[in-house]
């Protein structure tokens, strides 16, 4: 059986456009540059295309509010969506981490993209514990033959860390397809 999933980066706030790791909890609201730019893009599940997609949401403000302007209905918020939880480096920008936590903040960020790693950021969650998360979306795939899911960047990487699908550096609004063959 053929699969498609479409993974969409949530529009642009504030923080995205500072650089800042996200903070847990809902988090910022959408810009409205973010809000425009997500208007004024072709999306390809768009019209009637949208006809048998399941949609998942990250239950970050940003991701619901990122399926609103869009004009989609999420058939579920799910928490395994989330973004990655940055602990004591949520809210600052990639500066800031360094000038507070030296070559650690980088050394921590590599626990956290690394889905064998019990480590992460002080405070926030481990590299293994994320990517479980992620995957046990994954696994429920297999349901929903065409899948959208409305997430943030991090959660885009751990997937294609997870099924060997590279890497891809996404912009807010950003959207990239896998496809699973018959």
């Amino acid at each position: 059986m053929s699969a498609e999933l479409y993974l969409l980066r949530h529009g642009a706030t504030r923080d995205t456009g500072a650089g800042r790791y996200p903070s847990a909890g809902p988090g910022p609201a959408l810009d409205p540059v973010g809000r425009e730019a997500l208007r004024n893009t072709a999306f390809p599940w768009g019209g009637d295309g949208i006809c048998g997609l399941r949609v998942w949401s990250s239950p970050a403000l940003r991701a619901r509010q990122t399926c609103q302007v869009l004009g989609l209905t999420p058939d579920r918020i799910h928490p395994g969506l989330a973004e990655a939880d940055f602990g004591v480096l949520a809210g600052l920008t990639w500066a800031q981490a360094q000038a507070s936590y030296g070559p650690e903040a980088a050394a921590w960020l590599r626990l956290l993209a690394d889905p064998t790693s019990p480590g992460g950021p002080p405070r926030g969650e481990s590299g293994a514990a994320f990517h479980a998360r992620v995957w046990a979306c994954l696994n429920a795939l297999p349901r929903y033959p065409r899948a959208l899911w409305v997430t943030h960047g991090g959660v885009i990487q751990a997937v294609l860390r997870l099924t060997g699908g590279g890497f891809a550096q996404l912009l807010p609004g950003d959207w990239l397809l896998l496809q699973r063959g018959p």
